[in-house]
């Protein structure tokens, strides 16, 4: 619409308001909006025409959607997802934004809403990662509601006062402290332990690990493919970056256990299950450290 001139006119109403109507383009339907004053209706006028010149028009009651609206609208959109991040996501959404920024109107959310609506996540204890996560949420669906004009920009761009994330100094594991979790941890869990500590695979990637993935003679493990417990259910999927599908390689003493592990399997089967068979959960693991 860049450059377009808006159609409007004003006219007084019987009971002494300001009638400001416009049309978008020529044919399009008519809207209006009325005012006590005859200077507040030409200022509106005068302000959608000069949006509508550089190309920021947006219906000014399109605005008046709460964000609790558009989240519905817009996050089943959210394609690029994998289940996990969307259900993580949706759990941010529920305990830090639905109440907070949910009822309030598009067009209302404004810097300082936002900046005490982070003061407030981080008097209340949570993390810098997740207070610049749960933000973030917010940005990404404002910055929709623009490309949709629905508002005419994002009052969470460029923002200034999130927590800074302090990284905590790192413990790396020694292998005396490998061979003593082994050596305490359930029985039948040792390999399991001791594969992750050696190889740096992530709990989803061992849990997910297959016989065909495993290569004895070269002492190397694919990871192709990782699983994620999403509304109770397990999820199976590729790593999330292409950094994350990787050749692994297992250390001499670690490989001896894990080709003892994958005795009798057949390509498919997955390597480590939990005792009675079936995918490894987090909580199982909890129970067993």
């Amino acid at each position: 619409m860049r450059g377009r001139e808006l159609m409007a006119s004003i006219d007084k109403r019987p009971d002494g308001r300001f009638r400001a109507r416009w049309r978008e383009y020529p044919g399009g339907p008519q809207k209006s909006q009325h005012f006590a004053r005859k200077s507040d209706a030409q200022a509106f006028i005068d302000e959608l025409a000069g949006a509508q010149r550089a190309g920021t028009y947006v219906d000014p009651k399109a605005g008046w959607l709460t964000f609790a609206e558009w989240w519905e609208q817009w996050r089943p959109g959210r394609h690029d997802l994998n289940a996990s991040s969307a259900e993580r996501d949706d759990g941010y959404y529920r305990a830090r934004i639905l109440e907070a920024i949910g009822p309030v109107p598009l067009a209302r959310i404004d810097r300082s809403m936002l900046r005490a609506w982070v003061q407030d996540m981080v008097a209340a204890g949570l993390a810098a990662t997740t207070v610049r996560h749960t933000f973030g949420l917010v940005r990404q669906a404002l910055d929709a509601a623009v490309e949709d004009r629905l508002i005419g920009a994002n009052p969470a761009i460029r923002f200034r006062g999130l927590p800074k994330i302090v990284a905590p100094e790192m413990r790396i594991a020694t292998p005396e402290d490998m061979t003593t979790l082994a050596s305490r941890i359930a029985e039948g869990w040792a390999t399991w332990v001791l594969t992750a500590g050696y190889t740096g695979l992530r709990l989803g990637e061992l849990s997910a690990l297959r016989r065909g993935r495993v290569d004895l003679a070269g002492r190397r493990i694919q990871v192709l493919e990782s699983v994620t417990e999403v509304n109770g259910q397990n999820v199976f999927g590729a790593p999330k970056t292409k950094a994350g599908r990787r050749s692994v390689p297992v250390p001499e003493p670690i490989a001896v256990l894990v080709e003892q592990q994958c005795h009798g399997l057949d390509r498919d089967d997955l390597v480590f299950t939990a005792p009675k068979g079936g995918v490894i959960r987090r909580s199982k693991i909890r129970q067993q450290i």
